[in-house]
Protein backbone atom coordinates (compact mmCIF):
# COMPACT_ATOMS: atom_id res chain seq x y z
CA UNK A 1 0.00 0.00 0.00
CA UNK A 2 1.30 3.69 -0.40
CA UNK A 3 1.44 5.59 2.35
CA UNK A 4 1.57 9.96 2.75
CA UNK A 5 2.05 12.66 4.81
CA UNK A 6 -0.25 15.41 4.92
CA UNK A 7 0.15 18.86 5.52
CA UNK A 8 -1.13 22.63 5.34
CA UNK A 9 -1.33 23.78 1.60
CA UNK A 10 1.32 26.03 -0.19
CA UNK A 11 -0.78 28.69 0.55
CA UNK A 12 -1.62 28.08 4.68
CA UNK A 13 2.78 27.99 4.63
CA UNK A 14 2.97 31.66 2.99
CA UNK A 15 0.23 32.79 5.59
CA UNK A 16 2.94 32.06 8.36
CA UNK A 17 5.46 33.55 6.74
CA UNK A 18 3.64 36.77 5.97
CA UNK A 19 2.81 37.20 9.76
CA UNK A 20 -0.83 35.76 8.86
CA UNK A 21 -1.87 38.59 6.49
CA UNK A 22 -5.35 38.30 5.55
CA UNK A 23 -5.89 35.29 7.71
CA UNK A 24 -8.17 35.03 10.93
CA UNK A 25 -6.21 35.37 14.05
CA UNK A 26 -8.32 34.03 16.67
CA UNK A 27 -8.20 32.88 20.19
CA UNK A 28 -9.55 29.58 20.44
CA UNK A 29 -10.26 27.66 23.55
CA UNK A 30 -10.19 23.52 23.25
CA UNK A 31 -12.54 22.15 25.78
CA UNK A 32 -10.62 18.74 25.74
CA UNK A 33 -7.21 20.44 26.79
CA UNK A 34 -8.32 23.17 28.29
CA UNK A 35 -5.44 25.34 26.64
CA UNK A 36 -5.50 28.39 24.51
CA UNK A 37 -3.60 29.12 21.26
CA UNK A 38 -4.61 30.74 18.10
CA UNK A 39 -5.80 29.93 14.79
CA UNK A 40 -4.42 30.98 11.47
CA UNK A 41 -6.00 30.89 8.56
CA UNK A 42 -9.70 30.46 7.25
CA UNK A 43 -12.50 28.90 9.27
CA UNK A 44 -13.84 27.59 5.89
CA UNK A 45 -10.27 25.28 5.48
CA UNK A 46 -10.41 21.78 6.56
CA UNK A 47 -6.62 22.05 7.69
CA UNK A 48 -5.64 24.77 9.94
CA UNK A 49 -2.17 25.71 11.73
CA UNK A 50 -3.53 25.97 15.20
CA UNK A 51 -0.39 27.09 17.93
CA UNK A 52 -0.57 25.76 21.64
CA UNK A 53 -2.19 22.65 20.21
CA UNK A 54 -1.18 20.05 18.58
CA UNK A 55 -1.02 19.82 14.31
CA UNK A 56 -3.67 17.18 14.38
CA UNK A 57 -6.91 19.10 13.88
CA UNK A 58 -9.36 18.69 11.46
CA UNK A 59 -12.48 19.48 10.62
CA UNK A 60 -15.46 17.19 11.38
CA UNK A 61 -16.53 16.70 7.85
CA UNK A 62 -13.39 14.86 7.57
CA UNK A 63 -13.47 13.30 10.69
CA UNK A 64 -15.91 11.53 9.23
CA UNK A 65 -14.23 10.24 6.52
CA UNK A 66 -11.63 8.97 8.90
CA UNK A 67 -13.40 7.57 10.71
CA UNK A 68 -15.65 5.48 8.72
CA UNK A 69 -12.26 3.00 8.23
CA UNK A 70 -12.47 2.72 12.28
CA UNK A 71 -8.22 3.18 11.91
CA UNK A 72 -7.17 1.50 15.35
CA UNK A 73 -5.58 3.62 17.96
CA UNK A 74 -7.17 6.72 16.96
CA UNK A 75 -8.86 9.32 19.22
CA UNK A 76 -11.25 11.45 18.00
CA UNK A 77 -11.21 14.76 20.34
CA UNK A 78 -14.30 17.26 19.86
CA UNK A 79 -12.70 20.99 19.99
CA UNK A 80 -14.71 24.45 20.72
CA UNK A 81 -13.35 27.70 19.13
CA UNK A 82 -14.53 30.66 20.80
CA UNK A 83 -14.31 33.51 18.13
CA UNK A 84 -13.92 36.96 19.56
CA UNK A 85 -17.50 37.64 19.44
CA UNK A 86 -18.36 35.10 22.01
CA UNK A 87 -20.00 32.51 19.99
CA UNK A 88 -18.78 29.24 19.80
CA UNK A 89 -17.65 27.11 16.75
CA UNK A 90 -17.84 22.95 17.15
CA UNK A 91 -17.06 22.31 13.81
CA UNK A 92 -13.30 20.90 14.59
CA UNK A 93 -11.29 17.51 15.92
CA UNK A 94 -8.08 16.53 17.27
CA UNK A 95 -7.22 13.10 16.68
CA UNK A 96 -4.27 11.39 18.67
CA UNK A 97 -3.10 8.09 17.79
CA UNK A 98 -1.23 5.66 19.59
CA UNK A 99 0.75 3.52 16.94
CA UNK A 100 4.07 4.42 16.51
CA UNK A 101 5.56 2.33 13.79
CA UNK A 102 9.19 1.77 12.22
CA UNK A 103 9.46 1.93 8.96
CA UNK A 104 12.23 4.51 7.71
CA UNK A 105 13.77 3.77 4.79
CA UNK A 106 17.40 4.96 6.06
CA UNK A 107 18.84 4.16 3.18
CA UNK A 108 16.75 5.99 0.94
CA UNK A 109 15.77 8.33 2.85
CA UNK A 110 18.30 11.75 3.93
CA UNK A 111 18.23 12.65 7.85
CA UNK A 112 19.45 15.14 9.53
CA UNK A 113 20.33 13.56 13.36
CA UNK A 114 20.51 14.86 16.85
CA UNK A 115 23.84 13.72 18.77
CA UNK A 116 21.27 11.44 20.57
CA UNK A 117 20.35 9.99 17.18
CA UNK A 118 16.98 11.04 17.03
CA UNK A 119 15.56 13.04 13.98
CA UNK A 120 16.08 16.54 14.15
CA UNK A 121 15.28 17.30 9.98
CA UNK A 122 13.93 15.41 7.02
CA UNK A 123 14.99 16.31 3.77
CA UNK A 124 13.80 12.99 1.83
CA UNK A 125 11.68 10.91 3.30
CA UNK A 126 11.37 7.08 2.08
CA UNK A 127 8.49 4.77 3.99
CA UNK A 128 9.42 1.12 4.29
CA UNK A 129 5.91 -0.22 2.55
CA UNK A 130 6.64 -3.66 3.57
CA UNK A 131 7.09 -2.45 7.31
CA UNK A 132 4.20 -0.18 7.24
CA UNK A 133 1.94 -2.60 5.63
CA UNK A 134 2.89 -5.60 8.32
CA UNK A 135 1.69 -3.25 11.32
CA UNK A 136 -1.56 -2.87 9.64
CA UNK A 137 -2.06 0.97 11.02
CA UNK A 138 -4.28 3.57 8.39
CA UNK A 139 -3.05 6.12 10.51
CA UNK A 140 0.43 5.93 12.35
CA UNK A 141 3.28 8.08 14.28
CA UNK A 142 6.85 7.38 12.59
CA UNK A 143 9.01 5.75 15.45
CA UNK A 144 11.83 8.24 16.06
CA UNK A 145 9.90 11.00 14.31
CA UNK A 146 6.57 11.02 16.44
CA UNK A 147 5.31 14.37 15.85
CA UNK A 148 5.51 13.02 11.69
CA UNK A 149 1.99 11.43 10.90
CA UNK A 150 1.62 9.46 7.81
CA UNK A 151 -1.92 7.64 6.50
CA UNK A 152 -2.38 5.76 4.20
CA UNK A 153 -3.81 6.10 0.84
CA UNK A 154 -7.39 4.39 1.67
CA UNK A 155 -7.42 7.32 3.98
CA UNK A 156 -6.00 9.73 1.61
CA UNK A 157 -8.93 8.74 -0.84
CA UNK A 158 -11.51 9.17 1.91
CA UNK A 159 -10.27 12.53 2.68
CA UNK A 160 -9.77 13.92 -1.15
CA UNK A 161 -13.49 12.44 -1.74
CA UNK A 162 -14.99 15.44 0.12
CA UNK A 163 -12.74 17.79 -1.84
CA UNK A 164 -10.67 19.15 1.60
CA UNK A 165 -9.57 22.82 1.74
CA UNK A 166 -6.28 23.67 3.03
CA UNK A 167 -4.73 20.74 2.62
CA UNK A 168 -2.20 18.86 0.62
CA UNK A 169 -0.53 15.19 0.46
CA UNK A 170 2.79 14.50 -0.27
CA UNK A 171 3.69 10.30 -1.07
CA UNK A 172 6.72 8.92 1.22
CA UNK A 173 9.07 8.02 -1.60
CA UNK A 174 10.91 10.62 -1.60
CA UNK A 175 9.98 12.29 -4.00
CA UNK A 176 9.31 16.09 -3.42
CA UNK A 177 12.33 16.91 -0.95
CA UNK A 178 10.83 20.21 -0.85
CA UNK A 179 8.27 19.01 1.53
CA UNK A 180 10.69 18.56 4.00
CA UNK A 181 12.08 21.88 4.59
CA UNK A 182 8.85 23.47 6.66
Amino acid sequence: MKYWLYGATQEALQVSAEFKKDYISQKIYADTTHKEGEVFGDLNDDYLFFSGLPKQVFSQRLINEIAKFNPEGVIYQPITLKLPDGSLNNNWCKITMSAHVDCIDFKRSELKLRENGSIQRMRKLVVDEEKADRAGYDIFRLHGRFTTIVISDRIKQAIESVNPTGIRFEPTDGSDPDWYES
